[in-house]
């Protein structure tokens, strides 16, 4: 069953912007680094396909804006054409068929705007995971995809606009303080095979896919731990990566994993993995890294939830015992 969270979600985006956006007429604005003390008001004008190109969560703060260029992501719209919302949905101020509105804006800060985003983004990542512990990758859904590309951009911008990306020191200090779990990401390949790749082995499929840093005897040591599930088998079971990693020029950090382990063993002969990366958002629950751009492309974006290192492992050992469906 829907959540009412991600429901008012998608019923408020239904009357604001009927015809799905495409992707690449999404807008994502640099919120300010101050919070204003007083609204500001919009117009907002209705496009030829009749909508406004704008998606709210339940609280009316705006998650996409694909038509409106005096809003930005993050922005609370607080009243419609003078009168206050008051908590209520924006959908029930709206006289129906109006080619314009003028909308009350209150524009937070970066810091609040991004904390507005993560709740959004993780409502999205529950609602899309359901039961089924799975990598999440909208790639075969453009709508939902659009959603969260414009959400982890809206991030970014909250992130470089209020000079809140993290310095070397600080993120390594992030990156120790437990194990981070791969929530949602924008590369296809990366879901279906997972970091070690065994989800693309016959009958496989990755459940949940961990990273950890950890100082062992002076080395800075990194780690990945994923739970692959086997159909043919009937049966989870983990693999790994293990090797070392450094911190680069202010929030980059680039990872070396030179051994390969399935179910405890080596596999020998495995080739080395190299992850170049660079944090673009972070705070004490999310991590948001992209890879290297390629061409005039933006590199591919990666979500990572922080959890304790216990809870981590307890998770690891619920999934273990999760029955897998036979092929």
């Amino acid at each position: 069953m829907m959540s009412p969270s991600l429901a008012s979600i998608l019923s408020v985006s239904a009357l604001l912007s009927p015809l799905r956006p495409p992707i690449a007429r999404l807008r994502v604005a640099a919120p300010p680094c101050c919070t204003a003390t007083e609204a500001q008001d919009f117009i907002v004008k209705r496009g030829a396909d009749g909508g406004l190109g704008v998606l709210v969560d339940q609280d009316n703060t705006i998650v996409t804006n694909t038509a409106q260029p005096e809003l930005q992501v993050g922005d609370v719209i607080v009243g419609v054409d003078g009168e206050s919302l008051s908590g209520r949905p924006i959908s029930e101020c709206l006289t129906p068929g109006s080619p314009q509105y003028t909308f009350s804006v209150m524009r937070p800060s970066s810091a609040e705007a991004g904390e507005s985003l993560e709740r959004v983004l993780l409502q999205l990542v529950r609602e899309a995971s359901g039961d089924s512990p799975k990598l999440l990758c909208f790639a075969d859904d453009e709508d939902a995809a659009a959603r969260a590309e414009t959400i982890v951009e809206g991030l970014e911008s909250a992130a470089a606009s209020g000079g809140l990306l993290p310095s070397s020191e600080a993120l390594g200090s992030s990156l120790r303080s437990g194990f981070w779990r791969l929530l949602l990401v924008s590369e296809a390949s990366i879901a279906r095979g997972g970091l070690t790749s065994y989800g693309l082995a016959p009958y496989c499929s990755v459940l949940a896919s961990f990273q950890a840093f950890i100082d062992l005897k002076g080395e800075q040591t990194a780690q990945v731990v994923e739970v692959v599930a086997n159909a043919n088998l009937g049966s989870a079971t983990v693999a790994a990566l293990k090797g070392s990693w450094k911190g680069g020029d202010g929030a980059a950090v680039d990872e070396r994993y030179d051994r390969t382990e399935y179910s405890g063993a080596p596999e020998i002969g495995a080739p080395k993995i190299d992850i170049c990366s660079s944090c673009t958002y972070l705070s004490k629950r999310l991590r948001v890294i992209r890879m290297p751009a390629s061409g005039d492309k933006p590199g591919a974006w990666r979500v990572y939830g922080l959890m304790a290192a216990d809870a981590a492992q307890m998770e690891i050992g619920r999934l273990l015992e999760l029955p897998v469906a036979p092929a």
